[in-house]
């Protein structure tokens, strides 16, 4: 297990130098071409969204909002919270905001990797409710962002925006917000 601090990820420019985006993690670290990525991005205005060939994408509303894009010409709502999936090769553009968002994007790049993502909700310890449970998947691995609220896995105590990247199931306690991918290799 790794934790990766929100003080401590990489910012680095948009592919259409429209804004920045906060690398979380990613695949080989730190370059340009990766196999999957997960990062944090602020959306102040619309615009278009960079493109991304032979990528597949996965945007979350976690803060703000919400957005109305277009995505190769359909409307979609990206409302807090609520995964909306796309490719990098669509035409997307950001046509309306009502304010700030902060958005967890994840990035997969087709033939290396996929990924699955979900919204989940950590409770408090010592309450009668379970653990949340971050399932890694058999032949990869699981990032946990944290969206809200605080989470505590082992010993380690993550705040907003905070991750643990784990080969393993976790089992975290809140009260949290988290956006959890899976992240499988390609077969």
């Amino acid at each position: 297990m790794q934790v990766l601090r929100a003080d401590e990820h990489p910012v680095v420019p948009w592919a259409n130098g429209r804004g920045v985006t906060e690398v979380v993690v990613s695949w080989p670290p730190g370059e340009e071409v990766f196999d999957w990525r997960v990062s944090i991005a602020t959306v102040e205005e619309p615009g278009a969204f960079s493109a991304y060939a032979d990528v597949d994408r996965t945007l979350v509303v976690v803060a703000g909002g919400p957005l109305v894009l277009g995505i190769d010409g359909t409307i979609v709502a990206a409302e807090g919270l609520d995964p909306v999936a796309f490719t990098g090769d669509a035409e997307t553009v950001c046509l309306a905001t009502s304010g700030r968002a902060r958005v967890v994007n994840v990035m997969t790049r087709r033939g290396a990797a996929r990924a699955e993502v979900a919204v989940v909700q950590a409770t408090a310890a010592g309450g009668t409710r379970p653990p949340a449970r971050v399932r890694a998947p058999e032949t990869g691995f699981a990032v946990a962002v944290v969206a809200r609220g605080t989470a505590a896995v082992g010993d380690d105590l993550l705040t907003a925006y905070d991750a643990v990247l784990s080969l393993d199931d976790l089992e975290v306690h809140g009260p949290a917000t988290l956006v959890v991918v899976q992240v499988h290799p390609a077969a």
